[in-house]
């Protein structure tokens, strides 16, 4: 309808709108195109790097401190496989001073950085409310009835339930009544540092009990479990697959722009140059083609449990029947990314 490319109204930043049918604008295309440059910059460092690999790498450390030999560490270690190695390549030179992003991206290094912090931050800091169905909800695009076409939301609630169902199953064969956990002291050590400055820095895990966070109930638990691995697998692959075939085409989604806007020059000089355009080529189709592992495949034997067994069998054919239905629907081909048999198990790339 319209676009305002910066925030202040004035003459200088004018208000613009689509011209007339089959007649071109150099102004709306390179609102248009402002739009997409702040999106990218938006998603590679919030939604991407800072809601997906930094806010996993907090549950990763507070697991392998505190958690070895237990039940719930068999649960999600398949989860954090390769995230790790991934996060120090990136720190090294993803996201380093001169270092790629640095190079495309439209903001300084330290700008981007500091976005991807935030983005970690309104995750950590709000977990209880951090599920899938509660950020749809906050974002106001919950109801198909308001909003009928979105596919992430469609496609995303589905596998959501999916794996809410796996964690509740898995919960109930580790703690036989309700209120187990609440006595499990290797479990609230877990929350402890999750939630201590020195540790993780989680907030709002689980309730509240003199002061101290913890987990208390099997339905606390099966949902802080469920919103760990719906983040490394489902939720990273919404945000690190489109790089390759939505992002990696400069002129469709470029990371920065190279003249003024709003300005009456030409569309094409506010694309960026050949070889920067060729970096965000390869970057992206690098890191949006690799998949590693298959959510909800653990391998042979690795659960020994018969009852963790009949609960992976449901979450499998749940994942079969959400496949099925973006086969049948057309999903399949219109948003691939989160088609379960291409969702990996964790993040590795």
């Amino acid at each position: 309808m319209a676009i305002q490319v910066g925030e202040q109204p004035g003459s200088s930043n004018p208000i613009v709108t689509p011209p007339p049918p089959n007649t071109a604008s150099p102004y709306w295309d390179r609102a248009k195109t402002a739009v997409q440059i702040a999106d990218g910059n938006y998603h590679e460092a919030v939604s991407h790097l800072g809601q997906t690999h930094l806010v996993v790498e907090a549950f990763i450390m507070a697991t392998n401190n505190q958690l070895s030999g237990h039940a719930v560490y068999t649960l999600l270690w398949p989860h954090f496989e390769g995230t790790l190695f991934i996060n120090n390549a990136a720190q090294a030179k993803l996201v380093a001073p001169g270092g790629t992003v640095d190079a495309i991206l439209s903001g300084t290094i330290d700008s981007s950085r500091v976005a991807a912090v935030k983005g970690t931050q309104a995750i950590l800091f709000n977990f209880n409310t951090s599920s899938p169905p509660e950020l749809l909800a906050g974002r106001g695009v919950d109801d198909a009835q308001q909003l009928p076409y979105y596919p992430y939301r469609d496609v995303a609630l589905p596998i959501w339930n999916a794996i809410l169902g796996w964690t509740t199953d898995y919960v109930a064969t580790v703690y036989a009544t309700d209120d187990s956990p609440a006595n499990d002291r290797q479990l609230q050590n877990w929350v402890a540092e999750l939630t201590s400055h020195q540790g993780g820095r989680v907030k709002n895990v689980g309730v509240v009990v003199n002061g101290i966070e913890v987990i208390r109930t099997r339905e606390q638990l099966a949902k802080v479990l469920a919103v760990i691995i719906f983040t490394a697998s489902a939720q990273h692959s919404a945000v690190n697959f489109p790089q390759a075939s939505i992002m990696s085409f400069a002129p469709a989604m470029p990371l920065a722009g190279y003249s003024p806007t709003p300005s009456a020059a030409p569309w094409l000089a506010m694309l960026p140059p050949l070889d920067q355009a060729l970096t965000q080529l390869n970057l992206g189709t690098l890191l949006g083609s690799v998949r590693y592992t298959k959510l909800g495949q653990y391998g042979s034997g690795y659960f020994t449990d018969p009852k963790v067994q009949t609960a992976l069998d449901k979450f499998q054919k749940a994942l079969m029947a959400i496949e099925e239905s973006m086969n049948n629907s057309g999903l399949a081909t219109t948003y691939p990314c989160l088609l379960p048999s291409l969702v990996p198990q964790s993040i590795n790339i």
